[in-house]
């Protein structure tokens, strides 16, 4: 949390690589951390969506 909250203060952009890959069984993981992340206002999901 630490590295997303530091460059949120500063602006600095981020890229989050899950590793596992986009199986089944990784899928709650890769989510569950997402939206843990969304929860403490660490990233900010309208600004990712033009780039789906």
């Amino acid at each position: 949390m630490r590295v997303f909250r530091f460059a949120r203060e500063r602006n600095i952009p981020l890229v989050m690589l899950t590793s596992g890959g986009f199986m089944k069984s990784s899928a709650k993981a890769t989510a569950d951390s997402i939206i843990n992340l969304f929860n403490r206002n660490l990233i900010d999901l309208d600004r990712l969506l033009p780039l789906c």
